[in-house]
């Protein structure tokens, strides 16, 4: 609860930066019909917890240090430290999901991690950066490829 919480402020304080630039218009829904199974749980997890949340942290940290605007860097030094422990988090339901886990299952979740990885670096290499702090393509790559080890 409480990450979702600091997802919700992270939301927030985004959008105020943001707004200070451009209008923002946010519609936000979400539609669940059906309860998700433990292993499409343990999935998500592996992909937008494991991976997802680590690089969050470490790009928000990035940003903390690198951003022009005062405001962001502030921001995204709060941002670093919850997303650092939501990935913690993350990882722990992984260790969890793990324990009683098929060994096809296990095979899966590695597979979801490795994939996601992949995908992740390919993004990197071709981004480009402005002057939100955000690493460049080559640095970002290195550091999402630290994620894989």
């Amino acid at each position: 609860m409480r990450a979702a919480d600091d997802e919700r402020r992270h939301t927030a304080a985004i959008v105020r930066l943001v707004a200070r630039h451009a209008p923002v218009a946010l519609a936000v829904r979400t539609d669940l019909r059906e309860l998700p199974t433990l292993e499409s749980l343990a999935l998500e997890n592996a992909r937008e917890g494991c991976v997802g949340e680590a690089w969050g942290a470490i790009e928000a940290h990035a940003q903390a240090a690198l951003a022009e605007e005062p405001g962001l860097r502030g921001v995204m030094a709060s941002i670093a430290r919850d997303e650092a422990m939501h990935a913690l988090l993350s990882l722990d339901l992984d260790a969890w999901a793990r324990e009683g886990a098929s060994p096809g299952l296990r095979r899966r979740l590695d597979e979801a991690r490795g994939e996601t990885h992949a995908r992740l670096a390919q993004t990197l290499r071709e981004r480009r950066t402005l002057s939100l702090g955000l690493p460049d393509g080559e640095m970002a790559a290195a550091l999402a490829q630290m994620l894989a080890a």
